[in-house]
């Protein structure tokens, strides 16, 4: 998570609202996260049993009797990973586990829709096909945020920890013409590996 009003808050948030303005465009009926954000301006979340909390994803939209969740991700660049001779983007793992889950528990798909700057390139990802397909048995990596590392320099508000998808599990897309799933085979996932 940025600090708010940061540069890159802004860049993010203005990610958001290009979606949002894109699926509108598009027939979708949606829902901002911003609409749902709760005291203090906290994050929206998904409460359930015994105290469970679970951040939403940016975005639910609809249209023709189906809904989906989108997170919108703005990103400046790929990183490259020399040992593992692939370039990759990172999503925090708190919040990817919260819209996960949040998705589950709803019987929703979810999508990620990332705009990576320095390709100046809109990408899709759709969490249940990687989890599905085994992308992540083994085809990600997780890096924790010391104290003193330089990316809480440049402006994350919180020690985390950050799952680097590949750019391969990415599809481009043309963001004024999104096609968002209208199943979910990740519950079938997340019941088979008992979580």
């Amino acid at each position: 998570m940025y600090v708010s009003g940061s540069v890159e808050a802004e860049f993010g948030e203005g990610i958001e609202q290009e979606v949002m303005d894109a699926l509108l465009d598009q027939g979708y009926f949606a829902i901002h996260r911003s609409q749902w954000t709760g005291a203090n301006n906290s994050a929206a979340m998904m409460k359930g049993v015994n105290g469970a909390k679970f951040i939403l994803p940016d975005i639910e939209a609809g249209r023709s009797g189906y809904s989906s969740l989108v997170d919108a991700k703005a990103k400046t660049n790929a990183n490259y990973f020399r040992n593992r001779g692939r370039f990759e983007h990172g999503i925090e793992i708190n919040p990817l586990y919260g819209y996960l889950r949040t998705a589950y528990e709803r019987g929703m798909p979810l999508a990620i829709i990332l705009y990576d700057k320095s390709q100046d390139k809109w990408l899709i990802t759709n969490p249940d096909e990687m989890f599905v397909e085994g992308v992540f048995e083994g085809g990600f990596s997780i890096v924790s945020y010391e104290e003193n590392d330089s990316a809480m320099a440049r402006g994350m508000g919180s020690y985390s920890s950050v799952l680097n998808i590949p750019i391969t599990s990415f599809v481009e897309i043309d963001i004024n013409n999104v096609e968002l799933k209208e199943h979910s085979s990740m519950v079938r996932w997340l019941d088979n590996k008992g979580v």
